[in-house]
């Protein structure tokens, strides 16, 4: 036999070998697959074919669960669709149909996620693939990075309250793709396929995220009534489990047993130290300028620090790129006005300001109708510039300018004026830069000043002599930071960061002034101390899966902290670790290790007080840290969202004035007033939760229990913190009546706050019994905080009407604070009976009727 007739047989043999081979890849089959595993999905299409699979156990996941249903397609079709976005291939051989892992290019594609309305970065939005349910979120400027096999793939874009997007993305070589989201309801359906970990945040209870109170139509500081028609995101905040407000209609934060001082406040990346106006009845952060803000409470990124019990960290809006918008609106204690809009094609401003007219009312009311005067107004004003410098590289300046000013005559006849004025001045510099696909960094320069002055001046009419004592209380920081995001591969990212503060503080400066008939005979003042204190950071986290099912987090912080000679270093790890136990089920659990080197002296008030200090570590008294522990479960119903999560906080180096040292004065000499103890804080937390339809709202509900420990209170016996409060219930409510009209609601019931009551009396200036004049005084001798008060529960109602034409829209919003005006608790004060020789306690309430409101907005 020569070659040539050799060759001809060889290649009639092949043929058929290879036909066969094409017509197993063309036979057509079904197949229903729910989360099956890849062995019994390959042991279906050989029976429906005849062929064998051939592969590696330790190379292919064949117990790997898969999710496909095709009905009467080719087996090479099928196969294609099975392992799309993944390294498995395959080829056959006669009937042999051979899988193995073949390296496929990894792209990136990068960009930016906005709202096609006003330019605003979508921050948190998912990202993900479509089929695969793969995917990542946008950072805190709206940026995402997403990496896959080569090849196209189909791609969808959500956010709550606007309609997902979805793309088909050629992933070929790395390249820039930005995405523009038009507000509406966003669909149920859409929103279950995305991966569990991609909008998980929407369920965990350890964060308070994607809370965006700016949105017009979807701001649930809108819907719901809150006091006086004040739309404030910290009321509403205030209604998930786990946070409660410090006291009655106020703003400040006790979340899982903590204290106010124990919470971090950033406004565009920097610290604010004091967020109360009207002395805790509203805020500063006004919904209108908010674009999007996120409070972890447990599973802390190490990006953050600097508290031990909560970050909140709010993004203010950035200006609308798109076209010219401004708001006005009007309430019953307050205006407000904001305008927003483009300069140029690179430029956008925003300005807002609000000012009370409190004043105009209250001053000549209280002329009128007694023997003294009182003034007091607040302001806030907000601005932005947004400069887009390249399509890489973006620069904002902001600035945030708020004040509160006081002042009162006791009487007109006395002269003696009390003025009290407080407020922060927040200033900062962000420069953003995409560096390449998978690299993003973000740099802020900021400084950040809050003052407090009280002051009384005595001047009796029938005399020339003025005495004045004024304290004052300051605090600035100065800081730069270096944040770096590294996402190499989608579902695997890095996040690094380096910063250093300067805390330039005087905790109490108090002058006193003698004036005689217009000379100054004598003055002086008298400081705590002034200090100058740097504190460094470093921080990494690293976000990976582990086979798919498990997503972990481990990070690591470090701080340092300079007081004179004395020097402070702290180590935070943290982990999180979540376990996707179904489509709609996750499992997570997450220990953090957290610190701060600055302290707050709080006196017990009825409401927000101004007058907490802020101070150093130094010497004997060290950082406050706490170690952080969580266990929960979310899941995912149609429509609805329901979390459960397990805490553990242990506290150690809280601070607490001694006994009878608790007011501004007494501050002076502060080391000496304090003492230094532990604490504890355990719960429960639920919160059942729906947010699409015309019916949304949620109900939450805590367990808990907050102790403290000191060797100088309640003979170094663990007592009940004054916000300890058993339990705690919220449900609000909204319905969307018709186009115009919605209804809200809101209940809240908590257990009563403990208080103290003594235990041993002590007269001075004559004795109780039967002597008016008598000024009696309670001694504290043990058992602190050993009363609790009457148990707290509220029902507020509202209806919006919204009319919108021409995109212009005019919202008016009436409403009832404590609709049944039940009297609640605020705290104790007693009065002497000189016929029974007793001290009788009542309970004192700050709003115990019904509070009406109105307010208008109108906006273009």
């Amino acid at each position: 036999m020569n070659y040539k007739n050799f060759i001809i047989i060889i290649f009639l043999l092949i043929i058929p070998l290879g036909i066969y081979a094409q017509n197993i890849l063309g036979k057509t089959v079904s197949l229903e697959a729910d989360n099956i595993p890849l062995i019994q999905i390959l042991k279906s299409l050989a029976e429906q074919t005849g062929g064998n699979f051939a592969y590696d156990p330790r190379k292919i996941p064949i117990q790997k669960k898969y999710t496909i249903s095709v009905n009467k397609i080719t087996l090479k079709e099928t196969l294609k669709t099975l392992f799309v976005g993944t390294e498995i291939t395959f080829d056959a051989a006669n009937l042999q149909i051979s899988i193995y892992r073949h390296k496929i290019p990894i792209h990136t594609i990068s960009g930016y996620i906005k709202d096609a309305k006003t330019g605003e970065p979508l921050i948190g939005a998912n990202v993900f693939h479509y089929e695969n349910h793969i995917g990542t979120t946008t950072n805190n400027y709206g940026h995402y990075s997403l990496s896959l096999p080569e090849g196209q793939h189909p791609i969808c874009i959500s956010y709550i309250g606007f309609t997902p997007k979805i793309d088909t993305i050629e992933f070929y070589q790395n390249g820039k793709k930005s995405f523009l989201l038009k507000s509406g309801e966003a669909l149920e359906e859409i929103l279950v396929l995305a991966n569990p970990i991609a909008d998980s945040s929407e369920l965990t209870l350890q964060q308070v995220s994607n809370f965006n109170p700016s949105r017009t139509r979807g701001s649930q500081a809108d819907k719901l009534p809150l006091l006086l028609g004040e739309s404030d995101m910290l009321k509403v905040i205030q209604f998930w489990p786990g946070i409660q407000a410090a006291n009655e209609g106020t703003t400040g934060l006790v979340v899982r047993g903590g204290s106010t001082g124990q919470n971090l406040v950033l406004l565009d990346g920097a610290p604010v130290y004091n967020l109360n106006h009207l002395f805790g009845l509203f805020s500063i952060l006004e919904s209108n300028v908010v674009n999007h803000s996120q409070l972890f409470k447990g599973g802390f990124p190490a990006k953050y620090g600097g508290r031990i019990s909560s970050i909140l960290d709010v993004r203010l809006k950035e200006g609308n790129t798109q076209k010219l918008h401004g708001q006005f609106g009007m309430g019953l204690i307050s205006a407000n006005l904001l305008l927003e809009g483009p300069i140029g094609k690179r430029m956008s401003f925003l300005i807002s300001g609000r000012r009370t007219w409190l004043d105009l009312i209250l001053s000549p009311l209280v002329e009128t109708f007694s023997d003294s005067q009182l003034d007091y107004y607040f302001y806030d004003i907000n601005g932005k510039i947004n400069i887009k410098l390249s399509e890489r590289d973006h620069l904002y300046l902001g600035y945030y300018g708020g004040d509160d000013s006081y002042s009162t005559f006791a009487s007109i006849s006395s002269t003696t004026l009390s003025t009290q004025s407080w407020g922060n001045k927040v200033a900062s510099l962000r420069w953003t830069r995409a560096m390449g696909d998978q690299w993003f960094s973000n740099m802020t320069l900021f400084n950040t000043h809050f003052t407090n002055s009280f002051s009384n001046t005595a001047a009796p009419i029938d005399t020339s002599e003025v005495i004045s004592n004024i304290f004052n209380a300051k605090i600035r920081d100065y800081g730069w930071k270096w944040d770096l995001d590294y996402t190499p591969r989608t579902n695997h990212y890095y996040k690094f960061g380096a910063g250093l503060f300067i805390h330039d503080n005087i905790p109490v400066e108090k002058e006193t002034e003698r004036i005689v008939n217009g000379a100054i005979v004598s003055k002086g003042t008298q400081t705590s101390f002034r200090n100058t204190t740097p504190e460094g950071i470093i921080y990494g986290d690293a976000y990976f899966d582990i086979y798919e099912k498990i997503k972990l987090h481990i990070g690591l912080r470090m701080s340092g902290f300079i007081e004179s000679t004395d020097y402070w270093g702290l180590v935070q790890p943290r982990i999180s670790v979540s376990y996707i136990a179904g489509k709609k089920t996750q499992i997570s659990a997450s220990y953090s290790s957290m610190g701060q080197f600055i302290h707050q002296l709080t006196s017990p008030s009825v409401l927000g007080n101004p007058n907490d200090l802020w101070v150093p570590s130094e010497g004997e008294i060290g950082p406050e840290t706490s170690n952080i522990y969580t266990l929960g479960i979310n899941h995912k119903l149609k429509g609805i969202h329901i979390s459960t999560e397990l805490f553990y906080k242990k506290l150690n180096n809280v601070l607490e004035f001694k006994a009878g040292q608790s007011t501004f004065q007494d501050a002076i000499n502060w080391q000496d007033e304090v003492q230094v103890g532990n604490g504890m804080a355990y719960g429960t937390e639920i919160i059942i939760e729906k947010k699409t339809g015309r019916a949304t709202g949620w109900l939450s509900y805590t367990l808990s229990r907050s102790m403290r420990e000191f060797k100088g209170l309640n003979k170094g016996e663990p007592f009940p913190f004054r916000y300890d409060r058993r339990h705690e219930l919220s449900a609000t409510f909204h319905l969307k009546l018709n186009k115009k009209w919605d209804f809200g609601s809101v209940f809240v019931y908590a257990s009563g706050n403990p208080v103290t009551i003594g235990n041993e009396l002590y007269a001075y200036h004559g004795n109780f019994s039967g002597y008016p004049a008598a000024q009696p005084d309670i001694i504290i001798e043990n058992n602190k905080n050993n009363f609790r008060l009457s148990h707290y529960h509220r029902l507020d109602i509202s209806f919006n009407r919204t009319k919108i034409k021409k995109n212009r829209e005019k919202i008016w919003k009436l409403g009832i604070y404590n609709l049944y005006g039940r009297p609640n608790p605020t705290g104790l004060y007693y009065q002497f009976d000189y016929g029974e020789n007793k001290v009788l306690f009542y309970e004192s309430t700050l709003i115990g009727f019904p509070l009406p409101y109105i307010s208008y907005s109108f906006r273009f």
